[in-house]
Order: structure tokens, then sequence, then C-alpha cells
């Protein structure tokens, strides 16, 4: 695999970008105007997944397909993952509320289903990121499941195996072939 270093920004969508980025034509398209600058753009929306244990929102395959269509074959994007799969609680109005537990947490099925939705770019996919929100006793403890209890490194494993239908993950996964 070929390495590069790419230069790019976390999102595209900023309309005070005007004439800096984008052109001043009355309703560009943000994307395609960014890739002619950047090869690379962080996908962040896709993270706020998580709304209730029953909802967890995944990407618009319309959408998906849309943004593949305005970028060129290069151009590559760099998917956080849905926060669904990384919280292991909701979000507590206030601190003294209780947890609730994330019964998505490291979860193969939504991580499928997300990957899924991610097909139409898959070859212009870059890094696909997990952040974690803050990890502490009280959080884990809520969630002493094997899936919890089991390693990155076995989540990677088990989510190529367990997709067959993604031979392009293959490359994504060679760092946890060698642990």
């Amino acid at each position: 695999m070929k390495h590069a270093f790419h230069i790019g920004t976390c999102s595209w969508k900023y309309p005070s970008w005007h004439g800096l980025v984008y052109s001043d034509a009355p309703h560009p398209n943000y994307l395609a105007e960014y890739a002619q600058h950047y090869d690379i753009v962080e996908v962040d929306q896709w993270f706020w997944s998580l709304f209730a244990p029953d909802r967890v929102v995944l990407p618009q395959p319309n959408v998906v397909t849309e943004y593949a269509a305005a970028v060129p074959k290069e151009f590559r994007f760099a998917v956080k993952l849905p926060n669904a799969l990384t919280l292991t609680h909701f979000h507590q109005a206030a601190r003294t509320d209780p947890l609730v537990p994330n019964p998505h947490f490291l979860s193969l099925d939504v991580l499928h289903g997300f990957l899924d939705r991610l097909a139409p770019m898959r070859d212009k996919l870059g890094p696909l990121m997990l952040q974690f929100g803050y990890l502490s006793v009280d959080t884990m403890v809520m969630k002493m499941t094997v899936a919890a209890t089991t390693s990155i490194s076995e989540i990677a494993r088990a989510t190529r195996t367990t997709l067959p239908d993604f031979p392009w993950l293959s490359h994504h996964f060679r760092y946890f072939d060698s642990k």
C-alpha cells in the first residue's frame, strides 16, 4: 500500500469560506469545490447516531452516493464511525442523572449496517475512526459484557470475518492480522 500525506479539514460545510475555498456562486456544491483544494476530508456528521435505545440513525444511501460523486477518484473520506458504537452510555442531562447503558456499544450489527451504507464511497474511503467517550470505572462497570471486554483487535478480526461482502476493507485490517 502506497503511503501518502493528505491535507484536509474536519467537514467542508462552511458558508464563511466563500471567496476563500468556495467560489462566489450563489449555491456552490461545497464538497465539489472543497475537493479542488484538498484531497481528504473528515466526515463526522454520521458520528451523531445515538438517539434512543431503539433508535440509531445511519447515513442515507443517497447522501453517501452524492458525496462520492462530488469528488475526484483520488479523493479520500476519513469517516468517524457512529457514536452508537463507541459510547458506553447515553448522554446525561445532569451529572447526577443515572447512567443509562447504550445497548449498541461495540455492536457488530451496527457496524455492519454502517459499512453497508458506506458502500457507494468504498473506493474513496480513507481512515475509519472510532471516537470513544470518556471511559471511567463507572461507565465501564456498566458494560462488562463480552463485547466490552473484547479488545478492539478482536472486534476488527470478527468484523472482517462477519463482513464477507466488504472485501475492500481488508487493507484496513492488516495491522490487526499481525497481532
